[in-house]
């Protein structure tokens, strides 16, 4: 599979004031020049799961980076499967045009004022065909435990991982739009970071990478920059890494659950500090 960029450089006419807007409550309008630049942007394309060539279809936009570990991140945090050894087979491929059927139910019906859909002017997209057990959704979704870790986390290593989450080189530095997720061992290595347009996403990606390399997720945290839901915390619940920290903020829905399977949850997580949520032995 051909690989797709991750940013894209596009024209823009950058505006820039010169004089402090202060003075436009003054009645004076400050200095404005316009100038035409390149600009680098976060590309997102449309990924469609077909699953057991059947009519469950999932279609999504990501960020086209550690795709594979997407794929296998979403059906754990999903509970389609309950591990690598459920999906039988994966086959990948890039789609262009409508006529793959990659962007039904992402786009369609979005017009652009003159009459014609934007899905014909995007032509590239992923589709995924899987293969899995036949277990039903529901059947993984009655499985769901309790988190029990005897992790231990030092509070100022939960410093270390919020300057780590977002070091130079992040696409959030050169576009400011993405996510970022991270997973830490407990001495505070750094064991994969992702970034992704949708939060879910980089969750999604963390927890691939962190099945198919067969990392002992007992001893982890995983650091976040979105906002908590309930679905979200279920992924990580799901994939057993017993505590979640966020620069950002949970919802009722992510601290109910929390509290419910035993995952520890972090949230607004700042150098001056942050709250935890639930399940305070944990942090020492």
């Amino acid at each position: 599979m051909k690989n797709i960029p991750d940013t894209k450089r596009v024209e823009i006419r950058k505006i820039s004031f010169h004089e402090k807007c202060a003075k436009i409550n003054e009645g004076v309008m400050p200095g404005i020049h316009g100038e035409d630049v390149k600009d680098l942007v976060i590309n997102d394309v449309p990924l469609t799961i077909r699953i057991n060539d059947t009519n469950i279809k999932v279609s999504i936009r990501i960020t086209p980076s550690f795709v594979d570990e997407f794929v296998v991140g979403y059906l754990l945090g999903e509970g389609f499967v309950t591990c690598v050894a459920d999906i039988l087979n994966v086959e990948m491929e890039i789609c262009g045009g409508i006529a793959d059927g990659i962007y039904e139910g992402i786009i369609g019906g979005i017009n652009d004022g003159i009459g014609n859909g934007i899905r014909e002017k995007i032509n590239e997209g992923i589709l995924v065909d899987i293969k899995i057990k036949t277990k039903t959704k529901e059947k993984y979704s009655m499985e769901i435990k309790e988190i029990k870790s005897d992790c231990r986390l030092k509070k100022q290593n939960i410093m270390q991982f919020l300057g780590k989450l977002n070091e130079d080189g992040t696409l959030f530095r050169t576009t400011g739009g993405t996510h970022i997720a991270a997973l830490f061992d407990v001495s505070g290595k750094m064991l994969v970071r992702c970034e992704d347009i949708g939060r879910h996403n980089a969750v999604d990606k963390v927890i691939g990478f962190a099945c198919m390399n067969e990392v002992d997720v007992c001893n982890t945290a995983i650091v976040i920059s979105g906002r908590i839901a309930g679905d979200l915390a279920m992924k990580i619940i799901r994939a057993k890494i017993p505590v979640l920290i966020s620069i950002s903020a949970p919802f009722y829905s992510g601290i109910e659950l929390s509290k419910r399977y035993g995952l520890t949850l972090i949230g607004f997580a700042r150098e001056s500090g942050f709250n935890i949520y639930n399940d305070y032995g944990r942090i020492i």
